[in-house]
């Protein structure tokens, strides 16, 4: 029997975030995000922890340099967190 409405939409996650510490292999996990974000049409969310503000502000260019290396996209975002503890940023996030 038809309601008449149309199906509810999927439903999945709506973010994709990727937490970078600037390590050499850590931005090896960029392409495969980028790819399910596009697939699952979540925003990708590119994430850093620094302890200090000067430390963030230095990290924040690093950051926009390596998604712009690895061709990651305007639709992305970027951001670093100030905290001590990078579990307790992440879930704040």
């Amino acid at each position: 029997m038809s309601t008449g409405s149309p199906p509810a939409p999927p439903v999945g996650p709506a973010r994709v975030v990727v937490p970078l510490d600037g390590g050499p292999g850590a931005e090896r996990a960029l392409g495969p995000a980028r790819t399910l974000a596009e697939r699952i049409g979540a925003e990708l969310c590119v994430v850093s922890v620094a302890p200090d503000n000067r430390q963030a502000q230095e990290r924040l260019v690093d950051l926009r340099a390596v998604t712009s290396r690895n061709a990651v996209g305007a639709g992305a975002s970027v951001s670093v967190m100030t905290n001590d503890s990078v579990a307790e940023a992440l879930a704040e996030e």
